[in-house]
């Protein structure tokens, strides 16, 4: 089906460039770039590798790349890296997180910049590299404050205060996991809500046993 639709969609791209003259190239080239992300959002429920739909996915990468979408490229690129991570194929989901990093460095755009650092710290928590995988998701904060993305910024920081928890350093998880809550707070995100509340359990739990 998705084979179907990537074929469909090259004709309907063909007729626009044919018919360019009656055709608002802009407008067109939004509805492309919005059909794209729509089936982005298709792949990034993806949770299991399969080599078919692996394949049709890069179909669709370099067809982004060939009609001038890096933000495509790049968010497609992350959705292929986190199905290759939680099949631990680490070097392919390095190889596509480079991926997305060329591509969004040919846009403006801070948010995409904090969700490449935030998954380059994803893959480093991945292999254990944690000291590494704090410093991209420290990055990733800064980005997704200067983007307004408060739902990256609260998952961030989320994750840092886990990650620090995990660490035993348990200042710096008490105030990263206490500003994630405050922010989800705000959201009224509460499925974030019972995640943070399970951590600063953990926490007490944790530093109760180092302090016993």
């Amino acid at each position: 089906m998705q084979r179907l639709i990537y074929i469909l969609l090259v004709v309907i791209t063909a007729l626009f460039c044919a018919s360019s003259c009656k055709t608002d190239r802009s407008h067109a080239q939004k509805q492309q770039e919005h059909f794209i992300d729509s089936v982005n959002m298709e792949f990034g429920r993806e949770i299991k590798f399969d080599s078919l739909k692996m394949s049709e996915l890069k179909r669709w990468i370099r067809y982004s790349d060939s009609i001038g979408y890096p933000k495509g490229v790049a968010e497609l690129a992350i959705s292929a890296s986190k199905i290759y991570m939680l099949d631990f194929q680490t070097s392919q989901a390095m190889e596509m997180l480079e991926t997305a990093r060329i591509a969004m460095e040919k846009t403006n755009d801070p948010g995409l910049a904090a969700l490449v650092s935030f998954y380059y710290g994803y893959f480093n928590r991945r292999i254990n590299n944690t000291d590494a995988a704090i410093q991209f998701w420290l990055k990733a904060l800064q980005l997704s404050l200067e983007a307004g993305d408060s739902a990256m910024y609260a998952q961030t920081l989320m994750q840092t205060g886990s990650l620090y928890l995990h660490k035993g350093l348990f200042v710096k998880a008490r105030e990263y996991i206490g500003k994630s809550m405050s922010v989800n707070k705000q959201r009224r995100d509460q499925a974030s809500l019972s995640i943070d509340y399970h951590l600063f359990s953990l926490y007490h739990s944790k530093k109760g046993e180092m302090d016993s």
